[in-house]
Protein backbone atom coordinates (compact mmCIF):
# COMPACT_ATOMS: atom_id res chain seq x y z
CA UNK A 1 0.00 0.00 0.00
CA UNK A 2 1.37 3.35 -1.00
CA UNK A 3 1.22 6.02 1.66
CA UNK A 4 1.32 9.62 0.57
CA UNK A 5 3.54 11.73 2.72
CA UNK A 6 2.96 15.32 1.77
CA UNK A 7 5.56 17.41 3.46
CA UNK A 8 4.24 20.17 5.60
CA UNK A 9 6.57 23.00 4.88
CA UNK A 10 5.81 26.52 5.86
CA UNK A 11 5.05 28.56 2.81
CA UNK A 12 4.71 25.86 0.23
CA UNK A 13 2.35 27.42 -2.26
CA UNK A 14 3.79 29.96 -4.76
CA UNK A 15 4.53 33.36 -6.08
CA UNK A 16 5.61 34.41 -9.57
CA UNK A 17 6.46 37.23 -12.07
CA UNK A 18 8.63 39.47 -9.84
CA UNK A 19 11.23 41.25 -11.92
CA UNK A 20 14.70 41.87 -10.54
CA UNK A 21 14.55 45.63 -10.19
CA UNK A 22 11.49 45.36 -8.02
CA UNK A 23 13.80 44.19 -5.25
CA UNK A 24 16.53 46.73 -5.81
CA UNK A 25 14.82 50.05 -5.15
CA UNK A 26 12.37 49.89 -2.29
CA UNK A 27 10.91 53.26 -3.23
CA UNK A 28 10.05 52.25 -6.80
CA UNK A 29 6.34 51.49 -6.72
CA UNK A 30 3.01 52.34 -8.25
CA UNK A 31 1.85 54.29 -5.20
CA UNK A 32 4.78 56.37 -3.99
CA UNK A 33 5.01 57.42 -0.37
CA UNK A 34 4.68 56.12 3.16
CA UNK A 35 1.30 55.22 4.61
CA UNK A 36 0.44 55.40 8.31
CA UNK A 37 -3.20 55.69 9.25
CA UNK A 38 -3.20 54.38 12.81
CA UNK A 39 -2.68 51.09 14.57
CA UNK A 40 -5.08 48.88 12.63
CA UNK A 41 -4.35 47.87 9.06
CA UNK A 42 -6.90 48.11 6.26
CA UNK A 43 -5.54 44.87 4.80
CA UNK A 44 -7.45 41.72 5.72
CA UNK A 45 -6.04 38.23 5.33
CA UNK A 46 -9.39 36.50 5.60
CA UNK A 47 -12.84 37.51 4.37
CA UNK A 48 -15.83 37.46 6.70
CA UNK A 49 -18.11 36.96 3.70
CA UNK A 50 -16.19 34.18 1.94
CA UNK A 51 -14.73 32.31 4.90
CA UNK A 52 -14.76 32.78 8.64
CA UNK A 53 -12.46 31.42 11.31
CA UNK A 54 -14.30 30.00 14.29
CA UNK A 55 -12.41 28.45 17.15
CA UNK A 56 -14.07 25.54 18.98
CA UNK A 57 -16.44 26.45 21.78
CA UNK A 58 -14.81 25.42 25.09
CA UNK A 59 -16.84 24.88 28.26
CA UNK A 60 -15.36 24.87 31.76
CA UNK A 61 -17.17 23.60 34.85
CA UNK A 62 -16.50 25.86 37.83
CA UNK A 63 -16.35 24.86 41.50
CA UNK A 64 -19.82 26.29 42.16
CA UNK A 65 -21.30 24.01 39.50
CA UNK A 66 -21.85 26.69 36.88
CA UNK A 67 -20.45 26.42 33.36
CA UNK A 68 -18.25 29.07 31.75
CA UNK A 69 -18.25 29.14 27.94
CA UNK A 70 -15.30 30.47 25.94
CA UNK A 71 -16.03 31.03 22.26
CA UNK A 72 -15.29 34.25 20.36
CA UNK A 73 -13.51 36.19 23.10
CA UNK A 74 -11.42 35.57 26.19
CA UNK A 75 -13.63 36.24 29.24
CA UNK A 76 -10.74 36.02 31.71
CA UNK A 77 -8.51 38.80 32.93
CA UNK A 78 -5.20 38.11 31.20
CA UNK A 79 -1.70 39.39 30.56
CA UNK A 80 0.47 39.11 27.47
CA UNK A 81 4.25 39.11 27.69
CA UNK A 82 6.70 39.17 24.80
CA UNK A 83 9.78 37.11 25.68
CA UNK A 84 11.71 37.53 22.45
CA UNK A 85 15.31 37.32 21.36
CA UNK A 86 17.04 40.68 21.55
CA UNK A 87 18.65 39.96 18.17
CA UNK A 88 15.39 40.38 16.24
CA UNK A 89 15.43 43.50 14.05
CA UNK A 90 12.07 45.02 13.05
CA UNK A 91 12.24 47.25 9.95
CA UNK A 92 10.49 50.61 10.10
CA UNK A 93 8.81 50.21 6.70
CA UNK A 94 7.81 47.37 4.42
CA UNK A 95 6.16 47.29 1.02
CA UNK A 96 2.80 45.84 0.06
CA UNK A 97 2.41 44.12 -3.31
CA UNK A 98 -0.52 43.35 -5.60
CA UNK A 99 -0.79 40.15 -7.61
CA UNK A 100 -2.43 39.44 -10.95
CA UNK A 101 -3.56 35.94 -11.92
CA UNK A 102 -3.88 34.32 -15.31
CA UNK A 103 -7.59 34.78 -15.89
CA UNK A 104 -8.27 34.63 -19.64
CA UNK A 105 -8.68 31.38 -21.53
CA UNK A 106 -5.84 32.36 -23.88
CA UNK A 107 -3.53 32.86 -20.89
CA UNK A 108 -4.39 29.41 -19.55
CA UNK A 109 -3.92 27.75 -22.97
CA UNK A 110 -0.46 29.37 -23.13
CA UNK A 111 0.33 28.16 -19.62
CA UNK A 112 -0.68 24.61 -20.54
CA UNK A 113 1.49 24.68 -23.65
CA UNK A 114 4.53 25.72 -21.58
CA UNK A 115 4.08 22.45 -19.70
CA UNK A 116 3.92 20.40 -22.89
CA UNK A 117 0.13 20.14 -23.13
CA UNK A 118 -0.70 21.12 -26.69
CA UNK A 119 -4.46 20.89 -26.69
CA UNK A 120 -7.25 22.80 -28.39
CA UNK A 121 -9.73 21.88 -25.67
CA UNK A 122 -9.86 22.80 -21.99
CA UNK A 123 -12.80 22.24 -19.68
CA UNK A 124 -13.90 25.08 -17.41
CA UNK A 125 -15.75 24.39 -14.16
CA UNK A 126 -17.80 27.48 -13.35
CA UNK A 127 -18.39 26.37 -9.78
CA UNK A 128 -14.74 25.83 -8.86
CA UNK A 129 -13.44 28.37 -11.41
CA UNK A 130 -10.90 25.84 -12.68
CA UNK A 131 -9.58 25.04 -16.13
CA UNK A 132 -9.12 21.28 -16.43
CA UNK A 133 -7.41 18.92 -18.86
CA UNK A 134 -7.02 15.19 -18.16
CA UNK A 135 -5.91 12.44 -20.53
CA UNK A 136 -4.03 9.14 -20.30
CA UNK A 137 -0.65 10.84 -19.78
CA UNK A 138 -1.27 14.30 -18.28
CA UNK A 139 -3.23 16.12 -15.61
CA UNK A 140 -3.57 19.90 -15.82
CA UNK A 141 -5.69 22.03 -13.49
CA UNK A 142 -5.54 25.79 -12.98
CA UNK A 143 -7.72 27.96 -10.75
CA UNK A 144 -8.42 31.51 -11.93
CA UNK A 145 -9.66 32.29 -8.43
CA UNK A 146 -6.42 31.71 -6.53
CA UNK A 147 -3.85 30.82 -9.22
CA UNK A 148 -3.22 27.29 -7.96
CA UNK A 149 -1.71 24.96 -10.58
CA UNK A 150 -1.63 21.18 -10.54
CA UNK A 151 0.36 19.54 -13.33
CA UNK A 152 1.11 15.84 -13.34
CA UNK A 153 2.58 13.25 -15.67
CA UNK A 154 0.72 9.99 -15.09
CA UNK A 155 3.22 7.20 -14.45
CA UNK A 156 3.64 4.16 -12.27
CA UNK A 157 6.35 4.76 -9.66
CA UNK A 158 9.47 2.75 -10.48
CA UNK A 159 10.48 -0.11 -8.24
CA UNK A 160 14.13 0.79 -8.89
CA UNK A 161 14.50 3.53 -6.30
CA UNK A 162 17.81 2.54 -4.78
CA UNK A 163 19.50 5.80 -5.64
CA UNK A 164 18.09 9.26 -6.30
CA UNK A 165 20.37 11.89 -7.84
CA UNK A 166 21.87 14.23 -5.27
CA UNK A 167 19.70 17.07 -3.92
CA UNK A 168 21.89 19.58 -5.77
CA UNK A 169 21.15 17.87 -9.08
CA UNK A 170 17.42 17.71 -8.32
CA UNK A 171 17.37 21.40 -7.43
CA UNK A 172 19.23 22.40 -10.60
CA UNK A 173 16.88 20.35 -12.77
CA UNK A 174 13.81 21.86 -11.11
CA UNK A 175 15.06 25.45 -11.40
CA UNK A 176 16.12 24.97 -15.03
CA UNK A 177 12.76 23.41 -15.89
CA UNK A 178 10.84 26.37 -14.47
CA UNK A 179 13.12 29.01 -15.96
CA UNK A 180 13.04 27.47 -19.43
CA UNK A 181 9.24 27.64 -19.38
CA UNK A 182 9.05 31.14 -17.98
CA UNK A 183 7.51 29.97 -14.72
CA UNK A 184 10.19 31.22 -12.31
CA UNK A 185 10.02 35.00 -12.40
CA UNK A 186 10.87 35.87 -8.79
CA UNK A 187 14.50 36.71 -8.25
CA UNK A 188 14.64 35.84 -4.54
CA UNK A 189 13.84 32.36 -3.33
CA UNK A 190 14.94 29.56 -1.03
CA UNK A 191 14.98 25.89 -2.01
CA UNK A 192 14.87 22.60 -0.13
CA UNK A 193 14.24 18.95 -0.97
CA UNK A 194 11.98 16.54 0.88
CA UNK A 195 10.06 13.29 0.56
CA UNK A 196 6.69 13.38 -1.19
CA UNK A 197 5.60 9.79 -1.86
CA UNK A 198 6.70 6.89 0.35
CA UNK A 199 5.82 3.19 0.23
CA UNK A 200 7.13 0.57 2.64
CA UNK A 201 9.64 3.07 4.00
CA UNK A 202 11.02 3.65 0.51
CA UNK A 203 10.95 7.11 -1.05
CA UNK A 204 9.33 6.92 -4.49
CA UNK A 205 8.96 10.64 -5.24
CA UNK A 206 10.87 13.63 -3.94
CA UNK A 207 9.74 17.25 -3.91
CA UNK A 208 11.89 20.28 -4.67
CA UNK A 209 10.17 23.06 -2.73
CA UNK A 210 10.82 26.62 -3.88
CA UNK A 211 9.67 29.40 -1.58
CA UNK A 212 9.51 32.93 -2.94
CA UNK A 213 10.95 35.87 -1.02
CA UNK A 214 10.12 39.57 -1.20
CA UNK A 215 12.59 42.12 0.11
CA UNK A 216 14.48 39.23 1.74
CA UNK A 217 11.35 38.05 3.62
CA UNK A 218 9.81 34.64 2.90
CA UNK A 219 6.33 34.56 1.39
CA UNK A 220 4.53 32.20 3.72
CA UNK A 221 1.70 30.86 1.57
CA UNK A 222 3.17 31.04 -1.93
CA UNK A 223 5.64 28.64 -3.49
CA UNK A 224 6.26 25.95 -6.08
CA UNK A 225 6.70 22.21 -5.60
CA UNK A 226 8.44 20.28 -8.38
CA UNK A 227 7.95 16.51 -8.12
CA UNK A 228 10.74 14.17 -9.26
CA UNK A 229 11.09 10.42 -9.55
CA UNK A 230 14.13 8.34 -8.64
CA UNK A 231 15.65 8.90 -12.09
CA UNK A 232 15.55 12.65 -11.54
CA UNK A 233 12.75 13.11 -14.09
CA UNK A 234 10.18 15.81 -13.43
CA UNK A 235 6.73 14.26 -13.08
CA UNK A 236 4.70 17.13 -11.68
CA UNK A 237 4.44 20.76 -10.58
CA UNK A 238 2.13 22.16 -7.93
CA UNK A 239 1.76 25.67 -6.61
CA UNK A 240 0.40 29.11 -7.30
CA UNK A 241 1.25 30.63 -10.66
CA UNK A 242 0.91 34.42 -10.84
CA UNK A 243 0.89 36.52 -13.98
CA UNK A 244 2.36 39.59 -12.29
CA UNK A 245 3.41 41.06 -8.94
CA UNK A 246 3.90 44.80 -8.39
CA UNK A 247 4.40 47.10 -5.42
CA UNK A 248 1.53 49.40 -4.41
CA UNK A 249 2.91 51.23 -1.40
CA UNK A 250 5.26 51.33 1.56
CA UNK A 251 3.83 51.16 5.07
CA UNK A 252 5.03 51.61 8.62
CA UNK A 253 5.60 48.39 10.53
CA UNK A 254 3.96 48.00 13.94
CA UNK A 255 6.58 47.85 16.69
CA UNK A 256 6.34 44.91 19.08
CA UNK A 257 4.74 46.90 21.92
CA UNK A 258 1.93 48.09 19.63
CA UNK A 259 1.49 44.56 18.31
CA UNK A 260 0.99 43.22 21.84
CA UNK A 261 -1.48 46.00 22.70
CA UNK A 262 -3.51 45.32 19.58
CA UNK A 263 -3.44 41.56 20.16
CA UNK A 264 -4.73 42.01 23.71
CA UNK A 265 -7.52 44.30 22.53
CA UNK A 266 -8.65 41.92 19.80
CA UNK A 267 -8.66 38.91 22.13
CA UNK A 268 -10.56 40.75 24.88
CA UNK A 269 -13.17 42.19 22.50
CA UNK A 270 -13.52 39.11 20.36
CA UNK A 271 -12.90 41.03 17.15
CA UNK A 272 -13.50 39.14 13.89
CA UNK A 273 -10.44 37.22 12.76
CA UNK A 274 -9.91 38.98 9.46
CA UNK A 275 -6.48 40.59 9.89
CA UNK A 276 -5.37 38.33 12.74
CA UNK A 277 -5.66 34.80 14.12
CA UNK A 278 -4.94 32.98 17.36
CA UNK A 279 -5.32 29.27 17.98
CA UNK A 280 -6.61 29.43 21.58
CA UNK A 281 -8.56 32.02 23.56
CA UNK A 282 -8.93 30.64 27.10
CA UNK A 283 -6.01 31.81 29.22
CA UNK A 284 -4.95 34.11 32.01
CA UNK A 285 -1.40 34.46 30.77
CA UNK A 286 0.06 34.42 27.27
CA UNK A 287 3.79 34.35 26.57
CA UNK A 288 4.94 35.09 23.02
CA UNK A 289 8.37 33.50 22.66
CA UNK A 290 8.87 33.54 18.90
CA UNK A 291 8.03 36.29 16.43
CA UNK A 292 8.78 36.17 12.71
CA UNK A 293 8.02 38.48 9.81
CA UNK A 294 6.57 36.86 6.69
CA UNK A 295 4.68 37.96 3.61
CA UNK A 296 1.22 36.48 3.18
CA UNK A 297 -1.15 36.51 0.21
CA UNK A 298 -4.56 37.82 1.24
CA UNK A 299 -7.87 36.54 -0.09
CA UNK A 300 -8.20 39.63 -2.32
CA UNK A 301 -4.79 39.44 -3.96
CA UNK A 302 -2.34 41.47 -1.86
CA UNK A 303 1.01 40.35 -0.51
CA UNK A 304 1.10 41.83 2.98
CA UNK A 305 3.70 41.60 5.77
CA UNK A 306 2.43 39.62 8.77
CA UNK A 307 3.80 38.70 12.16
CA UNK A 308 3.84 34.95 12.84
CA UNK A 309 3.62 34.38 16.61
CA UNK A 310 4.34 31.29 18.69
CA UNK A 311 4.28 30.87 22.43
CA UNK A 312 2.58 29.33 25.44
CA UNK A 313 -0.61 29.96 27.37
CA UNK A 314 -1.60 29.29 30.97
CA UNK A 315 -5.07 29.26 32.49
CA UNK A 316 -5.27 29.62 36.27
CA UNK A 317 -8.84 30.36 37.30
CA UNK A 318 -11.01 28.90 40.06
CA UNK A 319 -10.03 25.21 40.07
CA UNK A 320 -9.02 25.21 36.39
CA UNK A 321 -5.37 24.64 35.52
CA UNK A 322 -4.54 24.39 31.85
CA UNK A 323 -1.56 25.16 29.63
CA UNK A 324 -0.26 24.52 26.15
CA UNK A 325 1.28 25.89 22.99
CA UNK A 326 -0.31 28.68 21.00
CA UNK A 327 0.10 30.09 17.49
CA UNK A 328 -1.14 33.26 15.86
CA UNK A 329 -0.58 35.85 13.20
CA UNK A 330 -1.41 39.49 12.57
CA UNK A 331 -0.97 41.97 9.77
CA UNK A 332 2.30 43.74 10.59
CA UNK A 333 1.72 47.12 8.96
CA UNK A 334 -0.28 50.20 9.85
CA UNK A 335 -2.40 51.87 7.21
Amino acid sequence: TITLVIIVLVGIILISHVVMNMFVNKRTMVDEGVHDTGMTSRFNIYSEDRASILLPMVQFKLSNGSVLVVHKRNPFEFDIDAELSTSMVIPQYLRVFRVRLYNSSQDVFNLASKLGINTVKLYYNEKTKQYIFHNATHVFEYSVENGFLRFELRETPSSDVSLFPSDDILIKKAIDFLKERGLLYFSEYEVRVGSYLVANRTILVKAVVINAKLDDITVDNLGLVVLMNSKGDIIGVEGTILADVYAVGEYRVKPVNELMMELKRKIARGEPMTDWYISWLAFTKLRITDLTLRYYMTYDGYLVPVYIMKGYYELDYDTIRDSGEIQGLMVAIKG
